[in-house]
């Protein structure tokens, strides 16, 4: 028996598959350049012989807190509020006798001393046994020391009464040399070039979206905008490069805000592309959401804004977790139309930060932060999904060219059928009509009043006719040329509506019988249109020149009434139209009010059809 697989099913083992994929990977530790160096009781032995250049002190270290002595895992959560001392004996080999090592964490506690062998090697804040003496810090830096052979003591004394967790929650890492050093500035130097690169993406797609219209990308900008600030806080700490002296709190609750607002603003630049209208009520609340929580963890005591962050992760998974079953449906069901490369990086990304969000929401669930990697992923999500929106507004864009060209192609071949057939067909019979007028009248053979009358009415008929003809296009452009087909049209308008048409024309560079110079005709009709209808226009100017391969169009009116300011009057689709004419050549159009009650049209074109 044949079972067919509909795209329903294939979404949902998908799905399944990417979820478990998720958990097996997720819930596992990232492989680091470390290597583990096991204590137990308080005590860990340096190898004679080293396989890794850095190693992490993993195991149990002695704690004494509260006036007691007891043996507590090393990375772990120890205390809400407190301090204590943890301490282990290193057996040092005698051939490293003399030689510099360093120790180092990202984070201890929030404030400690480090000592070895009874002497103060580095501190990290300021150490105190009551909220009064301690001065948290999250900025760490490797301390060194001098190995003696045998028994090194080392001795965390470690104090929190700030953060909800305390204790040497992060790694503890040692090595020799500078290498700790030289790590953690790499570490710093790869942090600054993503923030580099971060605020670079952030303006370039401001600038694309304002340029392009395609304002919805400004979303997008934003949370960009927030990955840098988050990263600076959240990573290596390379916030301490601008600020120094930043507040601990500060850079916790900037950390937890700034993910918040991310989140909101990444939800609202998906929702144009994922979701259909329908949904927009539901994405506009979750993005409220976000970005209220964001404001809150600024005001908020940082402890619960602190448990609010789960209220980013967790949820935060999901919604990423629900984005990409939702892009396995439209691959499925064909309800996309994009090639297959740019849909493998679409999911591939979305995979990265899904797995970026679960790694970290797990290690907070646990109490253990070896390995953060929401920076990178963010990183690397800012930096793929900017290639889809640009690839995606680039796509859409062409779309919308093509389709302007269309309409303006078939609008324009329906103008010329009806120019044709009024031209050939009810032209002639008027003209004819006239002509036998005036037979009959010569000839003597009905009354002069109503041959006088039939002559008449087949005039104006006539002339309305001809009116509606040149109207509906440039019919002497290709004998005439641009600037006498423009001057032609402003004269007969000046004379029809008594107005006062001005022209500059300097057309000398602008081939005569082109597209370009067509659609520069019936803007300027179109724009005399707008103003002898919908305004009190007295006075029009039109100035057309050419340089630089390229068409400058100005058309100004007096009309105190024109114009997309007076909402009472619809001339938008007149207006649209010109910009459609315009920008399915490549050039640039505007329309607005000027000064002292004007109105402006302004278009440039090249010259030549690209």
């Amino acid at each position: 028996m044949n079972i067919r697989i509909t795209p329903d099913r294939r979404v949902l083992v998908l799905s399944v598959l990417t979820l478990a994929l998720l958990i097996v990977t997720g819930t596992r530790s990232i492989p680091v350049v470390t290597q583990i160096l096991p204590v137990e009781k308080g005590v860990a032995r340096f190898p004679s012989d080293p396989e890794s250049l850095v190693y992490a002190l993993d195991g149990t270290w002695v704690l004494e807190t509260k006036g007691e002595t007891i043996e507590k895992s090393v990375p772990s959560v120890a205390w809400s509020e407190g301090f204590g001392t943890y301490r282990l004996e290193l057996f040092i080999p005698p051939e490293y006798e003399g030689t510099l090592f360093q120790l180092g964490t990202n984070n201890t506690g929030t404030s400690s001393e480090l000592l070895v062998n009874g002497e103060l090697v580095g501190t990290q804040g300021i150490y105190g046994e009551t909220p009064g003496e301690a001065l948290p810090s999250a900025r760490s830096v490797p301390a060194s020391f001098i190995a003696r052979e045998g028994v090194n003591t080392i001795s965390y004394r470690v104090s929190n009464f700030t953060h909800p967790r305390g204790g040497l929650w992060e790694q503890i890492l040692i090595a020799r040399n500078q290498v700790l050093s030289e790590r953690k500035d790499r570490y710093l130097l790869i942090e600054v070039f993503q923030e580099a690169i971060m605020v670079f993406i952030t303006f370039y797609i401001a600038f694309f979206a304002f340029q392009m219209k395609e304002y919805h990308l400004l979303y997008f900008a934003a949370a960009v905008l927030f990955v840098t600030l988050g990263n600076m806080t959240r990573g290596a700490f390379s916030i301490y490069y601008i600020l120094p002296r930043i507040g601990y709190l500060t850079v916790k609750k900037l950390s937890i805000s700034s993910y918040f607002f991310v989140g909101g603003f990444i939800i609202q630049s998906l929702a144009k592309d994922l979701f259909e209208k329908r949904r927009t009520p539901f994405i506009f609340s979750v993005f409220s959401l976000f970005i209220l929580l964001g404001f809150l963890t600024l005001i908020l005591p940082f402890s619960l804004g602190y448990s609010l962050s789960l209220l980013f992760l967790i949820p935060m998974t999901v919604i990423i977790f629900y984005f990409l079953v939702v892009q396995y449906h439209q691959i499925f069901t064909r309800l996309t139309r994009n090639k297959l490369l740019w849909i493998i990086l679409r999911v591939l990304i979305q995979l990265g930060i899904l797995f970026g969000l679960f790694h970290d929401a797990y290690a907070v669930i646990r109490g253990r932060y070896e390995t953060q990697i929401l920076p990178d992923a963010a990183f690397l999500y800012s930096v793929g999904y900017c290639l889809l929106l640009i690839q995606t507004v680039l796509h859409n864009r062409e779309q919308l060219e093509q389709a302007r060209s269309q309409i303006i192609t078939a609008s324009d071949s329906t103008r010329d059928q009806i120019r044709n057939d009024l031209h050939d067909r009810l032209a002639q019979l008027t003209v004819g009509m006239e002509y036998v007028g005036e037979s009959l009248l010569r000839r003597g053979h009905a009354e002069k009043k109503d041959l006088n009358l039939l002559r008449d009415t087949a005039k104006e008929i006539n002339d309305e006719l001809r009116d509606i003809i040149n109207g509906l296009g440039p019919a002497r452009l290709e004998t005439l040329g641009l600037s006498a087909a423009i001057e032609k049209m402003a004269e007969r308008n000046s004379q029809l509506h008594d107005i006062k048409i001005e022209t500059r024309l300097k057309c000398e560079g602008i081939q005569e019988w082109t597209t370009v110079a067509e659609q520069l005709y019936l803007v300027c009709r179109e724009s005399i249109t707008n103003a002898v209808v919908h305004s009190k226009a007295r006075v029009i100017s039109i100035t057309l020149s050419s340089r630089g391969g390229r068409a400058y169009l100005h058309i100004m009116n007096d009309g105190v009434s024109t114009s997309a300011l007076n909402p009472g009057i619809q001339i938008h689709h007149g207006i649209d139209i010109m910009r459609s004419r315009i920008e399915a050549l490549g050039g640039t159009f505007s329309a607005r009010m000027g000064e002292k009650g004007t109105f402006h049209v302004r278009a440039e074109v090249p010259e030549e059809l690209i």
